[in-house]
Formats: C-alpha cells, structure tokens, sequence
C-alpha cells in the first residue's frame, strides 16, 4: 500500500493494488460518497395534525437510532419529494381520507419509501387494501419502534402480520 497525494487536494488517499488510481477528482468524490452512503442513518418522516403528539411520536422514533423528523399531513407530499426518507409514518390524528390520498402521492413520487400507519387503538378499522401502507401498528411505544425497526430492515414484531379471513388484520403478539 501506498499514500499517494492528489494534485490541489489536502488529503491523501490510501490505495490498495485492487484499486486503480483515480482518474479525476470525480472518480475519488464517487468513492467516497458510496462509502459514505453504506453507513448512512435511515430518515423517518412522521405526519400528523396534532404537534405535541407528533414531538412525543418524534421522540419515541428517535429510539430507532433513525433520523427522525415531522410535519402536518398538508405539507408531507413535499417533504417526502425533497427528504426522500426511507419510511413515512402516517399518525392517527389524520383524517382517513387525506391518509389514504397521502400514501397514494408517495407511492407515486417515492416507490421505495415504506409507509408505516399508526392506529389509536386495536379495534380502529382501517383496510390493508392497494398495497397503500407496508404495516400497521398500534400507536403503543414498544410497538411503534418495533414496526419502524422492521420496516428500517430489521424482523417486525407486533406489526400486522397478514389479514384473517373475515378481512381484519391480525397483529402478531
């Protein structure tokens, strides 16, 4: 191995006899930036209308070791396009219209964002229908961390796990 010294930059790089030396300063930003990119924290977006509850979901989220950061349902079409977060957590306090109408526009506009919708509580119906949500959990901390965890690519716990024959979703315990 070998410290070789770019012309103009003030840093060296070390290369190994597997690496060929850098064309341009491109090619070196390039392999940094993919370095980079493989340790990278996962952003979550979480989308709500009540403030106070999305600083305390914001907060429980943040156990996740994630990135996490909020906004109100009218502005959430937006963040997604410029954050590109790799999940969206749609909060209960949306009304299930805009829900519904905000997970198609990130379908649309963010294929590989997953999309997370809490529940108030477990009898709350809410269709697993379109492919419109990956999972849906109950708003319960130790549940809401495990859901994101598993969408973030970690094993699900304690989220929808498939939907019974009569059409409800079953949780797993």
């Amino acid at each position: 191995m070998s410290n070789r010294r770019l012309k103009g930059c003030s840093y060296s790089v070390r290369l190994t006899g597997r690496l060929r030396r850098p064309n341009t300063l491109l090619d070196l930003l390039k392999r940094v930036e993919d370095a980079h990119s493989e340790t990278t924290v996962p952003k979550i977006l979480l989308v709500g209308q009540d403030v106070r509850l999305l600083g305390t979901r914001a907060a429980v989220l943040r156990k996740t070791r994630a990135e996490v950061n909020y906004c109100l349902g009218s502005q959430a079409v937006g963040r997604v396009k410029s954050e590109r977060p790799d999940l969206v957590v749609l909060c209960h306090s949306l009304l299930e219209g805009e829900v519904e109408s905000i997970a198609d526009d990130i379908r649309k506009c963010c294929k590989t964002t997953k999309v997370l919708m809490v529940l108030s509580e477990a009898g709350t119906e809410f269709p697993l229908q379109d492919g419109k949500f990956d999972a849906i959990c109950l708003s319960r901390p130790d549940r809401l961390i495990a859901c994101a965890k598993g969408l973030l690519g970690r094993p699900l716990q304690h989220c929808v796990q498939g939907i019974a024959s009569n059409g409800e979703a079953t949780l797993a315990p």
